[in-house]
């Protein structure tokens, strides 16, 4: 029983990944024939924008054990080279970086599509959820929010990078809770160890 549903499972995620690779080919050539037509900027943008969405949807459902977003981000940053002012390529970069848990490249991204001329339409509430995300998982990491620590010179490479991503989470956390607090008991706690650094 188990054998057979995991064989149905697997056959289910073949035909999904060959839809999503047949898709992509014809959004590909259809892109072509946009550029090559003297390239309309909204058709190219969203020829750009769908084979971003069908490389993420392929990437998530690739049994691999590292993922790898680059195909659709590269997708993602070629429609907002066609069209810089929407929103949805910003949103959707903000998605891939909080895959990767890049919770300040998302900010900066939900930020940007909220801001953009032509704005996506949940990126707030896309960005309530990144807050919510990353106040849990400060909740885990709360050594890293704690006093701070100083690193002897010279740092590491590790060091430098460790230090580097514990400003970033803290970044990212500071706005969260400036964000989702209803008072400003919960700031001090966030300020001092950053001003401390």
């Amino acid at each position: 029983q188990q054998h057979q549903q995991q064989h149905q499972q697997r056959a289910a995620t073949g035909a999904l990944l060959h839809f999503l690779d047949s898709s992509m080919d014809q959004y590909k050539a259809l892109l072509e024939v946009v550029r090559g037509a003297g390239g309309q900027r909204l058709s190219v943008y969203r020829c750009c924008l769908y084979l971003g969405d069908l490389a993420r949807y392929r990437e998530q459902y690739e049994e691999r054990p590292r993922k790898s977003w680059d195909a659709a981000e590269a997708h993602y940053r070629a429609a907002l080279d066609a069209d810089p002012r929407q929103g949805s390529p910003h949103n959707q970069l903000a998605v891939l970086a909080g895959y990767a848990r890049r919770h300040c490249v998302a900010l900066y991204h939900y930020v940007r599509s909220i801001h953009a001329a032509v704005p996506f339409p949940t990126a707030r509430q896309n960005l309530g959820l990144l807050f919510e995300t990353v106040h849990k998982e400060a909740r885990k990491r709360e050594h890293l929010l704690a006093a701070a620590r100083t690193a002897a010179a010279p740092m590491t490479s590790r060091q430098r990078t460790e230090l580097l991503s514990g400003l970033c989470f803290r970044f990212a956390y500071l706005h969260a809770t400036l964000a989702l607090a209803d008072d400003a008991k919960p700031l001090r706690a966030v300020c001092d160890p950053l001003v401390a650094r």
